[in-house]
């Protein structure tokens, strides 16, 4: 069985965070419990974070 797709944020709001030369400042965050991208919290800093589910192999990550 297929996992369910993780609900993404607007592409609107996640181009609004680029920089002037097309860039995204992320921070990723594997080890999470689900797989996310996050928006900022307001009045945070301008950038993404990438929560990923990493399934470890032979104990190593």
């Amino acid at each position: 069985m297929a996992k369910p797709r993780s609900k993404l944020p607007p592409r609107e709001a996640i181009l609004a965070l680029a920089d002037e030369g097309g860039r995204l400042a992320v921070r990723a965050a594997p080890g999470a419990s689900a797989d996310a991208i996050l928006l900022p919290e307001a009045g945070g800093p301008l950038r993404l974070v990438l929560l990923r589910v990493v399934v470890a192999i032979f104990g190593l990550h």
